[in-house]
């Protein structure tokens, strides 16, 4: 088997089928098919993938209490038998040519890690296609330098990669249990003990872009903690680097847009952020290049500053607007009750 695609589902009953079938659309005849389903107990995810699988031999459904997306990948790590991983996430599909190139690509190459590009599908069928080619590489560390430097979109997403399996198991490889947007904290990880990368000239991946879910995402108080954590360790572990400063300005990147966010959380998970950011910050003028740092200051924390003065104004001016609101409420009501006797005495006159 040369190819263990790994599908992790959660309360995905609502298209899951759809997704599903147009997996098996494709030809799949050596790869084996993995589907995580973590169970809440309330959809019908489990049910449906295993209906549509149930006869197939190269496919495997487990079905697990809700411990996280790291635990579930890591289940399929453990439980695949190809020589290759692919992960997916379960409302994504795969794209042609560029999965038959993946395969044939896998068939006369021995990387330890291949990336392939992607394409952004929009519900309102404005698609974004990869308009990039990537360039030629020598060495993993070129390879690293050019993912870090010189890629005009996403590389956090492990589904940008396909990795070897005892590559991954040999070197531990595993996603950490309970961190939210892993990624960030895993490809960093796995690319630094890659020592041959291929790159794919193709799209793979077709990603699903839902703009609700990426604003809950975005306002998750844990999700802006663990992403900054991530970075902190991430600039520590990897600004010495020869890529440190393209990797370091990429990981700022990520924890400038979790920031964005701060002022919508509550007084308790400000407080309880602020200690993390605050050392993040201090990071960030001496492993940041000068164009991020100038990106830093227009696009987050002057736009912070500004809004944090409009809320302390408008907290000073509340009780001072809401005692003029009384008082007009009462003169108002004075000025009534003045008009209503000054009417009852024209009528007796």
């Amino acid at each position: 088997m040369k190819l263990s695609i790994i599908i992790t589902v959660y309360k995905a009953d609502a298209y899951i089928f759809e997704r599903m079938s147009q997996l098996l659309s494709h030809n799949l005849s050596d790869s084996q098919i993995i589907v995580v389903v973590c169970e809440d107990g309330y959809d019908k995810s489990a049910e449906i993938c295993t209906k549509l699988l149930h006869d197939r031999k190269n496919a495997l459904v487990i079905v697990q209490p809700d411990e996280g997306l790291s635990v579930a990948r890591n289940t399929g790590i453990m439980a695949a038998s190809g020589d290759y991983i692919f992960f997916m996430d379960c409302d994504d599909v795969l794209l042609e040519p560029g999965f038959s190139e993946l395969i044939k690509e896998l068939s006369y190459t021995n990387s330890d890690v291949y990336m392939g590009k992607f394409a952004l599908l929009q519900t309102n069928g404005k698609d974004k296609w990869p308009d990039y080619s990537f360039p030629p590489v020598s060495d993993a560390s070129d390879a690293r330098q050019i993912i870090y430097s010189d890629l005009p979109d996403s590389i956090w997403n492990v589904w940008r990669y396909v990795c070897r399996r005892e590559f991954l198991i040999q070197n531990k490889l595993y996603f950490c249990p309970g961190l939210i947007s892993e990624d960030v904290e895993w490809t960093p990880r796995m690319l630094e003990c890659a020592e041959k990368i291929t790159f794919v000239d193709a799209a793979i991946y077709g990603y699903y872009y839902n703009h609700t879910a990426q604003l809950s995402r975005r306002t998750n108080p844990k999700r802006t903690h663990d992403i900054n954590k991530t970075v902190l360790n991430g600039i520590f572990e990897y600004r010495d680097k020869p890529y440190g400063k393209a990797l370091c300005d990429r990981l700022i990147r990520e924890s400038f847009y979790s920031i964005s966010a701060y002022c919508r959380f509550s007084v308790a998970d400000r407080k309880m952020l602020r200690p993390i950011i605050n050392e993040c910050v201090k990071q960030y003028h001496h492993s940041a290049s000068l164009q991020v740092r100038l990106f830093m200051k227009t696009r987050v924390f002057i736009p912070l500053y500004i809004w944090s003065v409009v809320l302390l104004v408008v907290k000073t001016l509340r009780n001072p607007l809401k005692r003029l609101h009384g008082a007009n409420k009462v003169w108002s009501s004075k000025r009534q009750i003045g008009e209503s006797h000054s009417d009852n005495n024209e009528n007796t006159i």
